[in-house]
């Protein structure tokens, strides 16, 4: 019944003004003025999370799943600031692609040299997504310090790729995905789950199985 439905990544829709549509809202709320040094770490400042990375707030022990688009991958090169925690430590520790229904677990390396379409962003914006909750990069000064650039920069990830390249996906690749998350939640110890994506509304809401 559902599979012909479409929802699209935030950054491809026609969204108004809160960011889910074109990547260019505008938000809800008050502008919080961020100062820049070098390269942004504008995420975490807008939230507060900077202050909480000082209190060693950083997302340890916590897994977030990503249903989006996959991780970016150029041969057995990987955005290396998902793929590794804030101590260099892998920290993807599993993947699962809803549009083939293939589940890959452990060292994301050793992944991409055996399957390496397995692990693939070519759209970018799961990529985008995993680097504003837990990029481990650090790039901002502040006095000596160096800030992060992800919210919780030591958080553990879990990949689900429910979008094809130009992150578009069906409900059925989504609602897979979803069950999936579910089903893997105690395994992986998921405790977020981030949903970046929208399609247009054609029945009530309480009929809509995405809600």
């Amino acid at each position: 019944v559902y599979e012909n439905r479409t929802a699209v990544t935030a950054g491809n829709g026609n969204g108004n003004g809160n960011g889910n549509g074109n990547g260019n809202g505008n938000g809800n709320g008050p502008e919080k003025k961020i100062e820049h040094h070098g390269l942004d770490t504008e995420y975490p400042a807008f939230v507060g999370a900077d202050k909480l990375h000082r209190l060693a707030i950083d997302g340890t022990g916590v897994t977030i799943a990503v249903l989006d688009t996959g991780v970016w991958t150029d041969g057995n090169q990987i955005e290396q600031g998902v793929a590794q925690n804030g101590h260099g430590q892998d920290r993807i520790l599993a993947q699962y692609n809803a549009i083939s229904d293939v589940e890959t677990a452990g060292s994301i390396l050793a992944q991409l040299l055996s399957a390496p379409d397995v692990a693939t962003d070519l759209s970018g914006h799961g990529t985008h997504v995993s680097s504003v909750a837990a990029s481990s990069y650090k790039a901002k000064m502040k006095g000596n310090t160096r800030l992060y650039n992800g919210v919780a920069p030591n958080a553990d990830l879990v990949v689900v790729n429910s979008f094809d390249d130009d992150g578009v996906g069906n409900y059925l690749d989504v609602i897979r995905g979803l069950d999936w998350v579910v089903s893997n939640k105690d395994r992986y110890g998921i405790r977020v789950l981030n949903l970046s994506f929208s399609a247009e509304p054609i029945s009530f809401y309480w009929d809509d199985p995405l809600n």
